[in-house]
């Protein structure tokens, strides 16, 4: 998943603050127990 964090910082040209939600972003939430329902609006 790193790989994908920082294609992203790369594409954006951003550095992302927390890292731990833009992988939980990124995570489609049938990979996890976790509810990341809360992300389906961010953007």
């Amino acid at each position: 998943m790193q790989a994908s964090m920082s294609w992203c910082e790369q594409m954006f040209h951003y550095r992302f603050k927390d890292d731990i939600l833009l992988q939980t972003a990124l995570t489609h939430r049938s990979h996890s127990a976790n509810n990341n329902e809360r992300l389906e609006f961010l953007g």
